[in-house]
Order: C-alpha cells, then sequence, then structure tokens
C-alpha cells in the first residue's frame, strides 16, 4: 500500500470514529427530546386533570400512588440543581424552550455527521482516481 493510500485510509478510519461518536451523541440527543416531549404531555395532562389521585413516576416503570394536594405549581430544577417552585404553564414554557435547544443541537450534530460523510466520500473518490 503506497503512502497516499496509507493516509487515505487513515483519514477514513478517523472519520469514522467521529461519526459513531457523533450518532451516539445524537442518539443521546433524541432520547432527551422524547423524555421532555413525555415531560410536558404529563404536565399539561395534570394541569387538566380532575381527580385529585395521581401517579408519581419512580423510574424503570415503577410509580408511587398519591394524592395531590396542589397542582397549580411544580418543583422544576432550572439548572444546577437549583430547584424553583413554578406554575404549570410556567414549567412547560421553560421545558419547552430545552427542547428547542436540544433540537437545535440535533440539526448542527446531522449536519456535522453529513459533512463527515461528505469528506468521506470525497477521500474514497480520490483513492479510486490514484488506483
Amino acid at each position: 500500500m503506497n503512502e497516499s493510500a496509507q493516509q487515505n485510509a487513515s483519514l477514513l478510519q478517523e472519520l469514522q470514529m467521529q461519526g459513531q461518536q457523533l450518532k451516539e451523541q445524537l442518539e443521546s440527543m433524541q432520547q432527551a427530546v422524547t423524555q421532555i416531549t413525555m415531560t410536558i404531555e404529563s404536565l399539561q395532562a395534570i394541569e387538566k386533570q380532575t381527580k385529585e389521585k395521581i401517579m408519581i413516576p419512580l423510574g424503570s416503570g415503577c410509580f408511587l400512588k398519591g394524592t395531590s394536594t396542589e397542582k397549580e405549581n411544580i418543583i422544576i430544577d432550572l439548572g444546577t440543581n437549583i430547584l424553583a417552585e413554578k406554575p404549570i404553564d410556567k414549567a412547560v414554557e421553560i421545558i419547552t424552550g430545552r427542547k428547542e435547544e436540544l433540537e437545535k443541537q440535533i440539526t448542527i450534530v446531522n449536519n456535522q455527521l453529513k459533512n463527515l460523510d461528505t469528506k468521506a466520500r470525497e477521500i474514497i473518490n480520490q483513492s479510486k482516481k490514484s488506483n
């Protein structure tokens, strides 16, 4: 294998590793968007709920039966574990902002993946021409 072919193979391997990292990052962000969407839907359902009995999610598909004494406000993490009591509609607004920011980041990562793919194709085409 000549030096140019070795460089191209090395570049392709590096691009593949970067692409894999971006795909993992993308998957994590998409899961976060799904979780945020479910949270927004839950908050909106609570806001409309007339019954006081609720199911409190504990994680891993486990719930605690409870009674809601107040459904006008919830506690929300504003970042770096700073908690604040907010009306549900304000909490939905905050969480929707987070979702929109994540969706912007997903677009950026998707564009980075497309750029990596374009670079890889260019290297492959260049290798074919030199052979």
